[in-house]
């Protein structure tokens, strides 16, 4: 008999760790949506920098161009 009331419990237990490893499992999703979003935008920023940049150089070499 006490094999029969153990098996509910450890039953429980497992249910119980399948719920939090999901809920757990969620929040560890939503996180990473919420940083690959902010790495996108961030790598955004980063290509209009460097085209910003690339274009700064483009100007200088043309006003050094002229001084020769």
């Amino acid at each position: 008999m006490k094999k029969i009331k153990v098996l509910p419990v450890v039953i429980g237990i497992s249910v119980v760790f399948v719920v939090l490893s999901t809920s757990k499992l969620t929040r560890e999703l939503e996180t990473s949506s919420i940083y690959i979003k902010e790495l996108e935008t961030a790598g955004k920023e980063s290509r209009a920098q460097v085209l910003e940049l690339e274009a700064k150089v483009k100007e200088m070499e043309e006003v050094v161009d002229k001084q020769y």
